[in-house]
């Protein structure tokens, strides 16, 4: 009786360890893969970054997008990064964001145009790091919004 009672015991205390270990690998993978999404994510960053630089540069405007159009399907996301430059300024500039849909593709694959007064309800715009759509940018400097935008 006394053999069984101790079998038992030793098979639950080597079960928990048996979970123990799947568990910290399992937040082990977990951690990794979090860890290179960020790292993907950071690069993304420095690269749309760079790609708004050089399309400053090369066409001599205060403002890009890049990337300059995307398709959006329902359920699905995009980030746009927007760079203003506020370079040949002697006082601070007031920057005023506005984004709207000007295109979209109809469910039988055709394009379409939306009239001025559309409003695009299934369209979300949601800017990071949060700020208001207006920002104030001092001379000979930048600011680089992150635009999401999710089609619900």
């Amino acid at each position: 009786m006394r053999k069984k009672g101790i079998e038992v015991g030793i098979n639950f205390l080597v079960m928990i360890i048996i979970s123990l270990v799947i568990f910290i690998f399992g937040l082990t993978f977990a951690f990794r893969f979090f860890g290179q999404a960020e790292k993907y994510r950071a690069e993304v960053d420095q690269n749309t970054r760079r790609e708004i630089e050089n399309i400053i540069i090369n066409q001599g405007n205060r403002v890009a997008a890049y990337p300059t159009t995307i398709e959006l399907y329902p359920g699905k996301d995009e980030t746009i990064g927007l760079g203003v430059f506020s370079i040949g300024f002697d006082e601070d500039v007031k920057f005023a964001l506005n984004v709207s849909c000007d295109k979209y593709i109809k469910p039988d694959q055709t394009e379409g145009d939306y009239q001025a007064s559309y409003a695009c309800p299934m369209i979300q715009i949601l800017y990071a790091p949060k700020s208001p759509q207006a920002v104030t940018i001092k001379p000979n400097e930048d600011y680089v919004y992150a635009i999401y935008i999710k089609n619900k």
